[in-house]
């Protein structure tokens, strides 16, 4: 059968035998790829195929003309590879620029090896997806596998595209047939995957600025605690504001100003206030200290301080420095 493929070829002039004889073209790529074809015609009479049809392909890499593709079809049919010679052929006669002089001869040797193969038509969903044809033919474009030849026999027509699962579909094929091969690709679904890191809160939404507060100062040299119930303000993503109501023996107010330099479930503070309460007159305190703020969710914090107080106005009788801690959360919506 290829014998008398060849005989064809030969007859419409396939094998471009004269290709290096043409004058020399101005373009540089087409001129390497006449000096090629010109390389790869000697190979071919001298019955190196294989190296015949390297060159030629190189050519038509360098330079894609039509006329190069009748070789590589020609070269691919001796070395018995008859569904990529009919492949080629076919390519050719859907090229625009091909020579109506040997579209009969390309024909005929085209419906011999066609006898002996089978062609499949292969719509894709979506379009843009890329076919492969048996498990190790390359992947090609499904827009380009109509009337596409392949071996008869049993064959696996496989799918991919990015973002989809990939498809597969298994056929028989019958020599001189032709089958129709449809695909319908499922897109992949959406899955956001949550990769929690120690000490980084996760919250579904970012934290109020404006939230509740509540503490307890306990005085541990003097035994007693004094409540605060107030708000807390982030001023910025690490600056928090502080004004509170102090309830207990003594009532008065406070004022104090928390830093957070780091965000996360856990974040350390640093905290300057000034107390200011009621006993026998006006009373007033600055208070420094370090804390650690427990974010449990975005609407509830654990806090704990441990804190100094310097009275600036003690009652006479009262230690002026006090060591004296906290405890207490915030709530904010």
């Amino acid at each position: 059968m290829f014998r008398r493929v060849l005989v064809a070829a030969a007859a419409c002039g396939l094998v471009a035998r004269l290709a290096a004889a043409q004058p020399a073209p101005a373009v540089p790529d087409k001129q390497d790829a006449q000096a090629l074809v010109g390389s790869g015609v000697k190979l071919f009479s001298a019955k190196d195929f294989l190296g015949a049809l390297a060159v030629f392909r190189d050519a038509y890499t360098r330079f894609p003309s039509t006329k190069i593709l009748l070789n590589i079809a020609t070269t691919l049919a001796r070395l018995d590879r008859a569904a990529d010679a009919a492949n080629t052929y076919q390519r050719y006669l859907d090229a625009s620029d091909s020579d109506p002089t040997k579209r009969a001869g390309v024909e005929k040797a085209l419906a011999d090896l066609d006898a002996n193969l089978a062609i499949v038509t292969i719509g894709v969903t979506p379009a843009d997806a890329e076919v492969q044809i048996g498990d190790k033919a390359e992947w090609l474009p499904a827009t380009a596998l109509s009337h596409y030849r392949v071996a008869p026999g049993d064959v696996t027509v496989s799918a991919r595209r990015a973002s989809y699962l990939p498809g597969t579909k298994a056929v028989h094929l019958d020599a001189g047939g032709e089958l129709t091969i449809t695909l319908a690709l499922v897109a992949k679904p959406v899955v956001v995957v949550v990769t929690p890191r120690l000490g980084v809160a996760r919250p579904s939404a970012p934290r109020a600025r404006l939230g509740a507060l509540v503490l307890a100062h306990v005085a541990v040299e003097h035994p007693g605690a004094a409540g605060l119930v107030g708000l807390t303000f982030d001023a910025r993503p690490a600056l928090q504001l502080e004004l509170a109501a102090l309830i207990g023996k003594t009532s008065g107010g406070y004022a104090a100003v928390a830093l957070e330099p780091w965000h996360g479930r856990y974040r350390p503070l640093a905290v300057v206030g000034a107390p200011l309460f009621v006993s026998h007159g006006a009373r007033i305190a600055l208070r420094g200290g370090l804390g650690l703020e427990a974010v449990l969710s975005r609407n509830v914090s654990v806090v704990a301080e441990v804190a100094i107080e310097r009275a600036l106005n003690a009652e006479a009788g009262v230690e002026k420095t006090t060591f004296v801690p906290a405890v207490g959360i915030t709530a904010r919506l």
